[in-house]
């Protein structure tokens, strides 16, 4: 890593929390590490501010600690939390703004309130799953007093608020980053096996019902590529350049309808890409057509995008063939339901983000990864991930 990536802001933090926190001693809750959770069920909590792919990319945790007999609360972000609605392996959701705690318009009166609610609920355990110092400093005010065992990330030296901290080097994939927080309690996961790292959704028969309705009506065959458009906007914060452009998203359609139907997918900050999308095509086809009388008829094109909730956005993911997408929300949530994704990547890892299932692939131009693992990006280059061509996700869907 280098040095000069770290925020200075970051830098200051860790320094002086170093200093303050090695004057304590840190004593541990020896009862609550134990290899099976012997002396009954314990109450733990996960926290976490994050993105929709952040969130999925946690549902393994979230498992692992049920099957081991862990009453599991989930404190997350607004925005994020319906991918967990439904999750059988979560008690309770504790669904809080997600300006709280790093928002710049943070209210006083709002936290405390989180903050007692977190206390008065009195966990065992609080697994800190963001990497940021202020996270393990959040949970620490939710404990104090408390007998409490706090495991969060050391992201070179940010996990200083922790009991336990795991280190964070970003070099796995993130889903099997957050599955190494059981590890001081005596659990183990096997990074092989599709069922420790599968990612969770629930969906509910209304939604397969609805997914499967759509697909009749629209006609829309079971060879039907999903291109999930847009993407990499999150509350606070949007990040453009990992996300393929709409340029380009419209130049594969074009050769993709001319074999197989194709189904837009995306939320509502994607319509305008959908609509290019859309009205490039078709002026394409009319273009085509003046031109010359072509035996060659095109197959459907249709957009759903923002035109779905969560669930059902998934449930149609589930019914495409495959599924072709950026590093983004959407990537992650396909890949709860569909083996089959082609995921396009510029300043981002895959190997720290991209599916792992083994009939995904990824198609990635760059050396190495600019945006760093501080979320930093001052290297990056504007449209670099549309190296990709459209050519190169065609040669991988055929």
């Amino acid at each position: 890593m280098n040095t000069r990536d770290k925020p200075v802001a970051t830098r200051i933090a860790t320094t002086v929390g170093k200093i303050l926190f090695s004057l304590r001693t840190k004593k541990l809750p020896e009862q609550i590490l134990s290899n099976n959770n012997q002396g009954g069920v314990k109450k733990v909590l996960l926290l976490k501010v994050g993105a929709i792919g952040d969130i999925l990319m946690t549902t393994p945790l979230v498992r692992k600690l049920s099957q081991a007999d862990y009453a599991v609360d989930y404190a997350v972000g607004a925005f994020s939390h319906n991918v967990l609605v439904g999750n059988p392996h979560i008690r309770e959701l504790i669904v809080f703004d997600d300006n709280l705690i790093y928002g710049k318009q943070k209210s006083t009166i709002e936290n405390l309130k989180l903050i007692r609610k977190i206390r008065h609920n009195n966990y065992d355990l609080i697994l800190v799953l963001d990497k940021n110092w202020m996270a393990g400093i959040y949970a620490l005010l939710c404990s104090l007093f408390k007998k409490t065992l706090r495991i969060g990330f050391d992201r070179y030296g940010e996990g200083f608020a922790n009991n336990v901290s795991v280190p964070y080097l970003q070099n796995k994939h993130d889903s099997l980053s957050y599955l190494d927080l059981i590890r001081p309690l005596g659990m183990k996961y096997d990074e092989k096996k599709k069922e420790d790292w599968q990612m969770n959704i629930f969906l509910k028969p209304e939604d397969k019902k609805f997914a499967k309705r759509f697909f009749q009506q629209l006609r829309l065959s079971k060879q039907t590529i999903g291109v999930a458009v847009g993407g990499g906007k999150n509350p606070g914060q949007s990040f453009n350049l990992k996300i393929w452009s709409k340029e380009r998203y419209a130049e594969l359609v074009a050769q993709l309808i001319k074999k197989q139907d194709v189904l837009l997918l995306g939320g509502p900050s994607d319509k305008e890409d959908a609509e290019f999308v859309m009205q490039a095509i078709q002026a394409q086809a009319a273009q085509t057509t003046m031109k010359r009388k072509t035996k060659h008829k095109l197959h459907k094109l249709v957009s759903a995008v923002g035109e779905t909730g969560i669930h059902q956005s998934i449930a149609l993911m589930e019914r495409c063939k495959k599924i072709v997408c950026s590093d983004s929300g959407p990537m992650h949530m396909a890949a709860t339901v569909n083996e089959n994704i082609i995921s396009i990547f510029g300043p981002t890892d895959p190997e720290v983000y991209a599916p792992l299932h083994k009939k995904s692939r990824y198609i990635w131009k760059e050396e190495k990864a600019c945006y760093t693992i501080f979320g930093t990006h001052a290297t990056c280059t504007p449209a670099m991930i549309d190296k990709v061509q459209a050519e190169d996700v065609l040669k991988v869907l055929r």
